[in-house]
């Protein structure tokens, strides 16, 4: 935490740490880790779309499709 964070502030952030809980996204450590960089690539896609389209250009990112 920052040192300008107020104790209530440290409380609050460690509150929501501690009761926070986490599924893995597969049973095992290598599935969990392909799929959170499936899920953090699709995030950076989107966010270069959205950022590509408001200076007027179109991009286009390959998606994964379970057809």
């Amino acid at each position: 935490m920052p040192r300008w964070a107020t104790p209530d502030a440290i409380d609050a952030v460690h509150e929501m740490i501690t009761d926070a809980s986490y599924e893995p996204l597969a049973p095992d450590r290598g599935a969990h880790s392909a799929l959170d960089a499936l899920r953090r690539a699709g995030a950076a896609a989107g966010y270069a779309t959205r950022l590509m389209a408001a200076h007027g250009v179109d991009l286009a990112a390959p998606s994964w499709t379970t057809e």
